[in-house]
């Protein structure tokens, strides 16, 4: 076994690890990032598109944050491109991410590719959860 096959072995085991959790008791979900067009290529502004999204992560059952827009810059074939994109952060399971990830791609379908990202581990914590251990 190689030392890349060990580390991926790993994360495998900890995302395994923090999604049992999450079903278990409800309460750690991974945190991630997902940034969307504000506009379309040709420059039509994707309001209807963003309300969509938000309510299929609603739909799902999950929380988000919106950010406030960002600019962006990409290159491909030599040419930069700028886009002003809109941050969103998301508490939910790796499944549900992927059908996030997802529903994003179809809505947003003429973006070449989508930028996305595992923060780290979220927890949600109910304070009557907290006054019942004290």
């Amino acid at each position: 076994m190689t030392k890349k096959d060990f580390i991926l072995i790993a994360r495998i085991i900890n995302d395994m690890r923090s999604e049992l959790f999450a079903r278990l008791w409800g309460s750690a979900m991974s945190y991630y990032e997902i940034h969307l067009p504000e506009r379309d290529n040709s420059g039509r502004v994707l309001d209807a598109m963003h309300q969509a999204f938000r309510a299929f992560v609603l739909h799902r059952g999950t929380s988000f944050h919106v950010l406030a827009p960002v600019s962006g810059v990409w290159m491909q074939g030599g040419k930069c491109y700028y886009e002003q994109m809109i941050p969103y952060h998301i508490a939910c399971s790796e499944v549900e991410w992927k059908l996030l990830v997802g529903k994003a791609m179809d809505l947003f379908s003429d973006q070449i590719a989508i930028f996305h990202a595992k923060i780290g581990i979220a927890t949600i914590e109910y304070r009557e959860k907290r006054h019942a251990a004290e």
